[in-house]
């Protein structure tokens, strides 16, 4: 067992948590069922929006769906009674944009929803609700969002990214690494591309986009970050093919995380750990773009259910002590008997310290950067459940400490190439 495997807490039902770094432990629920309500893994959500759904009135016992769509040619559809919480209703599968429900009652109320499904983990963002007889167009988001600062002057920044609808006018706002969204400057743009200029090649800088609609605004989509010139901290995590570091769990030692290939992902390179095995399977991938860490996890299975992909980021290198971000997101489990299991996930990562100094198994480690993880999940009928960790990583080595509640990882001994 190695810190990239699933975390196995005992409770009414075993339920699986997917931490970043820490998991996998043996308990003697493991060959029980998972329990949907605390699989907290982050979704790849790059996947564009239907840009519209319109839902006609009954006809007999059934209504027809038809949507615009922006990307790919897989859909999800989840409806139930007028009001009902995502999660709690009936899910289908479509491979057309058009799609009939059958089997309502005409009196009743329906509410319906539609996300895209593109595929390996990845899915757009849930649009919704629409009632039987209406229909709802929305303002896309953006996709493909880039920024990057000019190799001849660091004071600017060109922002670009790609239009999913018909719209023609977006907004950019863009502050220091971490600013709260709705504090920062905000510029307008009549192209999908904005140069931003006038800013500090010493400060790094995160940028969001939204789309602008005759009806409204679409979400905003980011942040992208574009670090400080020469202000990546170092190599927290290295990365070369066996590379490997041996923890234990509580005392126990754990089998090594090794680096065993590297991969092309979605036009990214990834380096690929030695799969997890046991009572859940997945395979987990890392890589690194301008000291930001990006861990992805593939679809994870267990017996009787499939977890949605997913990529977050576990460590910015740059930021000060203090500095944070957040990702936020809804997961997807589907289970051979039973509805799909919609999860919200919202996790805060804050710096609590930089060039500290650990011991960990007799052993000093310095230029240690601590990061403080907050995760809170909330679902249909699901309690709010909040875990806090603590990962600590030591430059040119990687991870050397993890703790999440009573669970502690110490780093044993490691091999880098």
């Amino acid at each position: 067992m190695n810190i990239n495997s699933v975390l196995v807490y005992k409770s009414k039902i075993a339920i699986f948590l997917l931490l970043v770094l820490l998991s996998f432990t043996n308990t003697s629920c493991e060959n029980e069922p998972i329990d949907p309500a605390l699989l907290q893994q982050n979704p790849v959500l790059d996947c564009a929006t239907p840009n519209g759904l319109s839902v006609s009135g009954f006809i007999g016992t059934s209504v027809n769906l038809v949507w615009s769509a922006a990307q790919g040619s897989s859909w999800e559809i989840q409806y139930g009674p007028d009001n009902f919480t995502l999660g709690s209703g009936t899910t289908i599968i479509a491979t057309t944009a058009n799609a009939t429900i059958n089997g309502l009652t005409i009196t009743n109320n329906y509410n319906f929803y539609i996300r895209t499904s593109c595929g390996n983990g990845s899915y757009s963002d849930w649009i919704g609700p629409v009632a039987v007889g209406s229909s709802l167009t929305l303002c896309s988001n953006p996709t493909n969002l880039v920024a990057v600062r000019a190799v001849t002057n660091a004071t600017q920044i060109t922002v670009t990214w790609s239009q999913q609808g018909d719209e023609n006018t977006w907004e950019v706002q863009y502050g220091a690494s971490g600013f709260a969204l709705g504090a920062g400057t905000t510029a307008n743009a009549t192209a999908t591309t904005k140069l931003v200029t006038g800013l500090l090649g010493t400060l790094g800088y995160d940028f969001y986009v939204r789309s602008n609609c005759t009806d409204g605004n679409s979400t905003w989509v980011g942040p992208v970050n574009v670090p400080a010139i020469g202000n990546v901290a170092g190599d927290y995590w290295p990365t070369a093919i066996n590379n490997q570091w041996v923890f234990d769990l509580n005392g126990a030692t754990q089998a090594p995380l090794k680096i065993v290939s590297s991969d092309i992902v979605a036009g990214n390179t990834y380096y690929t750990f030695q799969p997890i095995v046991g009572p859940a399977s997945a395979t987990v991938r890392i890589r690194k773009v301008n000291g930001d860490y990006y861990y992805r996890t593939e679809d994870v299975v267990t017996a009787g259910a499939v977890t949605s992909g997913s990529e977050t980021i576990i460590l910015k290198d740059y930021l000060p002590v203090n500095g944070s971000w957040t990702n936020s997101f809804s997961q997807t489990t589907t289970f051979v008997s039973i509805p799909p299991v919609v999860i919200n996930i919202s996790i805060v990562s804050t710096i609590l310290e930089k060039n500290s100094t650990v011991t960990v198994n007799g052993q000093n480690y310095t230029n240690v950067i601590k990061v403080k993880r907050v995760q809170t999940a909330t679902g249909a009928s699901i309690p709010v459940s909040t875990t806090t960790g603590f990962y600590w990583y030591a430059k040119d080595i990687g991870p050397v400490k993890v703790a999440n509640g009573t669970d502690i990882q110490n780093l044993e001994s490691y091999l880098l190439n």
